[in-house]
């Protein structure tokens, strides 16, 4: 599947992995990815909702979406 996927691609020097287009559903892997790979996973709608977060200045906690979140 999509993780067996990235993580078979991602070469050991990466410092972290993009995944460009919004019709891939990675959601749910990104956790189990940066566990796996040891880096930041980002995808196309995780940066845009982090960076709305941001902009509207919104505290939220997200913590199942990967480790771009703990950035405030």
């Amino acid at each position: 599947g999509f993780f067996e996927w990235v993580r078979s691609r991602t070469p050991p020097d990466a410092q972290s992995v993009f995944v460009g287009g919004n019709g891939l559903r990675a959601i749910g892997t990104i956790r189990a990815l940066e566990s796996s790979l040891g880096r930041p996973v980002l995808t196309a709608n995780q940066v845009l909702i982090w960076a709305v977060l941001r902009t509207a200045r919104v505290k939220a906690r997200v913590t199942q979406y990967g480790r771009i979140f703990a950035i405030r």
